[in-house]
């Protein structure tokens, strides 16, 4: 898993901060980052939260499965989504951490490929 998050970093140079695999649990399975003081323990379990309140909130407004998250901060852009086991059941999410001048359709392009290779390492 490892290496397909540093081709990811690779395709995406200059846009790129991090990428992490985090469990629904808070955990993450892989982690990589072009600066230190992210803490991907933190990171994670942050995320985690934040996607369980978001499920919780679509399911309750009937709005569907989570497909995509995209958050804008004043420094980054943090793009999410769901990993195999359906939109509603999904375990495992993938993060992506680009500069917030960054290119988002060249990021969504990448994640979208990324997403599947790590789908066929993780058999999902």
């Amino acid at each position: 898993m490892e290496e397909i998050l540093q081709q990811i970093k690779f395709n995406l140079r200059r846009d790129y901060i991090a990428s992490t695999i985090i469990g629904i649990d808070g955990m993450y399975l892989a982690f990589d980052t072009t600066m230190a003081s992210i803490n991907g323990d933190r990171l994670a379990a942050e995320l985690a939260d934040g996607i369980k309140n978001i499920m919780e909130m679509v399911k309750e407004t009937s709005f569907g499965g989570l497909h995509y998250l995209n958050i804008n901060t004043e420094k980054y852009k943090i793009l999410l989504s769901p990993l195999g086991f359906g939109i509603n059941k999904a375990r495992y999410f993938y993060t992506l951490i680009i500069k917030q001048d960054g290119n988002i359709g060249k990021a969504l392009l990448e994640m979208e490929r990324t997403q599947k290779l790590l789908a066929k390492e993780m058999s999902l």
